[in-house]
């Protein structure tokens, strides 16, 4: 692992930061590290030592966001600390299809809300491309719904390929703003993660 992060992780990172200089965040992809793929206990000694490494040389703006698997545990609290601790600024939470609907997002947001993170909810490009146009509606809403309760949020369309309707995007984004329009509350990602 540590020669992973000196001769591939580093050199990338002090590219993007040559190249992109005003980056806020500098991201990681790294969903093949979530669960069950990885426990929790091969996340903290093979995953999060290395993460904290980049972000000790490259600044608290290093991170992973990408992790998913809380519907793998039954206390999901020990693996939301661990995508703290792996976030950029240690601030930011990702939770995504097709975790969310299997989930008790109360404790989610109560862990959110808690730490004063920012939340992005994640929609799951199948559930798009499967679902409805009632249903994909209705899940927008309450994932709006839920995460006005953060101080920032994000609705992430997950992994969009080219076999999704484009007016089911369509659909998407303008339930978003138009759920966001009715609550009266507007809410500026802190990221475009």
């Amino acid at each position: 692992m540590k020669k992973i992060n000196n001769r591939v992780l580093k050199p990338w990172l002090d590219l993007q930061i040559e190249e992109f200089p005003e980056s806020q965040l500098i991201l990681g992809a790294d969903a093949m590290a979530s669960p069950p793929n990885l426990n929790l206990e091969m996340l903290e000694k093979f995953v999060v030592p290395y993460i904290k490494d980049l972000k000790e040389e490259f600044g608290p703006e290093v991170g992973v966001v990408n992790w998913w698997g809380e519907s793998y545990f039954e206390e999901i609290e020990n693996l939301l600390k661990l995508k703290k601790q792996v976030a950029p600024y240690n601030g930011m939470l990702r939770v995504q299809d097709p975790d969310i609907p299997k989930i008790d997002m109360n404790k989610v947001l109560d862990f959110v809300i808690k730490n004063d993170l920012t939340l992005t909810l994640g929609l799951g490009a199948s559930f798009i491309v499967n679902s409805s146009r009632e249903e994909l509606k209705e899940r927008v809403e309450n994932y709006v719904l839920m995460g006005q309760m953060a101080r920032d949020f994000t609705l992430y369309l997950c992994n969009i390929g080219q076999n999704t309707d484009g007016t089911k995007i369509d659909l998407a984004i303008n339930t978003a703003r138009e759920s966001l329009r009715s609550q009266k509350r507007w809410i500026y990602p802190a990221s475009s993660a």
